[in-house]
């Protein structure tokens, strides 16, 4: 595995993964109290000693750790919750048709469990304007007559 340095994107987190940022701590924690056992430095007006530095990095990378198993988790759970719907949904869907079958689909039984009626596609008037003419297409065609075009026809009786 080749050595990865820090530099100074990585020291900083800017373009540089989390994977990078891990694994260049690793090395680090690695070889850190190795190569400096003893030393003390000045960090913000603030004494910390090698060891203090090697316990935040080694949080970090626990908690690095700890994101990483949260996500793993997290995404079995999502996983689990789309399948649980899907189930569900299947289930409402039936129940609903179901007491709208048993009940009516203005029901106060269907509105008390929260199913709202079947509501009806609006004509257009293009819609409806076609369908007189077609109608009146057929009749002609057929040559039908309405009750009251037929009331007004009177037939003789042959005697």
């Amino acid at each position: 595995m080749p050595i990865q340095y820090f530099s100074n994107s990585i020291i900083r987190g800017r373009r540089s993964s989390r994977q990078q940022i891990v694994s260049a701590e690793r090395l680090l924690l690695a070889h850190l109290l190795d190569v400096i056992p003893n030393a003390t430095l000045v960090i913000g007006r603030k004494r910390v000693t090698i060891q203090e530095i090697a316990a935040q990095v080694a949080a970090h990378m626990a908690a690095a750790r700890e994101t990483d198993e949260a996500r793993a988790r997290l995404t079995d759970l999502v996983a689990a919750e789309e399948e649980a719907r899907a189930v569900s949904c299947a289930s409402v869907t039936a129940l609903r048709e179901y007491a709208r079958v048993v009940f009516g689909d203005n029901s106060l039984q269907c509105s008390t469990l929260g199913f709202p009626p079947k509501k009806k596609a609006a004509k257009s008037v293009a819609t409806k304007a076609a369908a007189i003419a077609k109608s009146a297409s057929t009749r002609k065609q057929r040559n039908t007559l309405g009750k009251r075009q037929k009331a007004k026809i009177k037939g003789n009786a042959a005697r």
